[in-house]
């Protein structure tokens, strides 16, 4: 199917966002390794590809995102992509909502956050996958959960790999934020401070050894300030251990 898939001009994009590609290396190959294990036939377009204009809409430059759009627009169409896996909630949901309104019709592409993807391999017996943890715990980041409401997917792939799933408090659509997204890190950095010890507190309460996280940007902020208290990994790193 992948090969027909590409014949016929249709491409999967692995869309790893702007965090990941500059700045979180071992997740970056992480993901790309399991999607390769999960028999995904993906292509890479690296600096080809900008920004998908996230901050920029974030901060109220309209124009900018737009033409950030028709950039990816027309990098994408021509390379025949007709469907983009991203690490990244923050570039799912620009992808999926705000490429809408921008584009209209001609946006037709189909947008997976990888844990929608990996999900399906693991149901499929292509991602075989053994229990690592004892006991887990879960942040929802906000781009996921609140805005594209991916409450059960996350949950469901963490299953496979730990014994006992607790979740903390405010979680799901009602999520405590990390503190690193919305500009708060960039702007007002002891709230953000603030904000992410919060968290990391409630993890704790949990009695987890492991905070999982879906989101490049939460994984910085609450690995940042776990300071030894509790393991923060990104998912795709535990799945990569727990790969049997």
């Amino acid at each position: 199917m992948a090969i027909l898939d590409s014949i016929l001009g249709g491409n999967t994009l692995y869309y790893p966002g702007c965090l990941i590609k500059a700045a979180l290396p071992e997740v970056n190959d992480a993901y790309r390794m399991l999607l390769r294990k999960s028999g995904i036939d993906f292509i890479e377009l690296s600096e080809k590809e900008v920004c998908c204009g996230s901050p920029v809409i974030n901060t109220g430059f309209t124009k900018e995102a737009k033409k950030l759009a028709e950039n990816n627009l027309l990098i994408f169409e021509s390379h025949s992509i007709k469907r983009i896996v991203t690490p990244c909630p923050a570039c799912a949901y620009t992808f999926k909502e705000e490429y809408k309104k921008q584009l209209g019709n001609r946006w037709k592409i189909k947008i997976e956050h990888t844990t929608e993807t990996l999900l399906t391999a693991a149901q499929k017996g292509k991602l075989k996958l053994k229990k690592i943890y004892k006991i887990a715990t879960y942040h929802d980041p906000c781009y996921l959960s609140r805005y594209q409401l991916s409450v059960t997917v996350p949950r469901e792939l963490l299953k496979l790999i730990t014994h006992k799933y607790v979740d903390m408090q405010n979680f799901g659509k009602d999520t405590f934020c990390c503190g690193g997204g919305g500009g708060v890190r960039a702007t007002n950095p002891k709230q953000a401070e603030l904000i992410g010890k919060a968290r990391i507190l409630m993890a704790l309460e949990t009695g987890a050894e492991v905070i999982l996280n879906t989101c490049p940007m939460c994984y910085v902020q609450l690995k940042k300030h776990a300071e030894g208290k509790i393991q923060v990994t990104d998912l795709s790193q535990s799945l990569l251990e727990a790969l049997s």
